[in-house]
């Protein structure tokens, strides 16, 4: 969907944080407090890159933090019936 939507649309430069970076610093914590911490900490991140991404594209105007309510925004503008009228997470 996303290329559909956002002709600017590029795997490499969709979002501007480094995405492996942020998993592989999870995926070495060994403590656990501090993994925990990180994980809540890199998915802010993940989601305010998402959210940016989106306003950029101008598929949404919410400012909510969260993803569901961009996600519904997003449906709103989808011209076709069968896939704006899918289950919200179908492509997930």
């Amino acid at each position: 969907v996303l290329p559909v939507l956002c002709p600017s649309y590029s795997r490499k430069t969709f979002f501007k944080i480094p995405f492996e970076q942020i998993l592989e610093s999870i995926l070495t914590l060994t403590d656990e407090r501090l993994f925990t911490n990180a994980i809540q900490t890199d998915i802010s991140k993940i989601a305010k890159a998402f959210v940016d991404r989106l306003t950029d594209e101008k598929l949404t105007s919410r400012t909510d933090k969260y993803l569901e309510p961009h996600a519904y925004e997003v449906n709103k503008k989808i011209k076709d019936n069968e896939l704006r009228n899918m289950h919200i997470l179908a492509g997930v």
